[in-house]
C-alpha cells in the first residue's frame, strides 16, 4: 500500500536563502536516487502564517511502508540529513500515513 511521508522543517534564523534552496534541491534529488521507492516528491515554503515556525515541507509518496523502512537508514538519505539538513534547522517533525 502506498504511503505519504511528510517532513516539516523549522529553519534557523541565520540560514541563507541559497542554503535553503540547496536543501530543497538535495531533497528533491532523493527521488532520482530512489526511483523504486519514491514515486512523487515536492519541497516548498508555506505561504500562510499557520506553520508555527515550520515554514518548509518535504512531501513524498512512497511505494510502501517497507520503502520508507529501506529509505530512512540508507546512507544516501542519511548524508542529506546529516550534511545538508541538520546544519540549517532548529527543529524537525515528520508524519507518515497510508494512502
Amino acid at each position: 500500500m502506498p504511503i505519504v511521508h511528510i517532513v516539516l522543517f523549522k529553519i534557523k534564523a541565520d540560514a541563507s536563502e541559497a542554503a535553503i534552496a540547496n536543501m530543497g534541491k538535495e531533497l528533491l534529488a532523493l527521488q532520482a536516487a530512489f526511483p523504486d521507492l519514491i514515486t512523487r516528491a515536492s519541497f516548498g515554503k508555506s505561504f500562510t502564517d499557520r506553520h508555527k515556525g515550520f515554514e518548509y515541507a518535504f512531501v513524498t509518496e512512497m511505494a510502501s511502508r517497507e520503502a520508507l523502512a529501506t529509505y530512512s537508514p540508507h546512507p544516501t538519505h542519511q548524508r542529506v540529513v546529516q550534511e545538508v539538513i541538520k546544519p540549517l534547522i532548529d527543529d524537525i517533525m515528520a508524519i507518515d500515513y497510508d494512502l
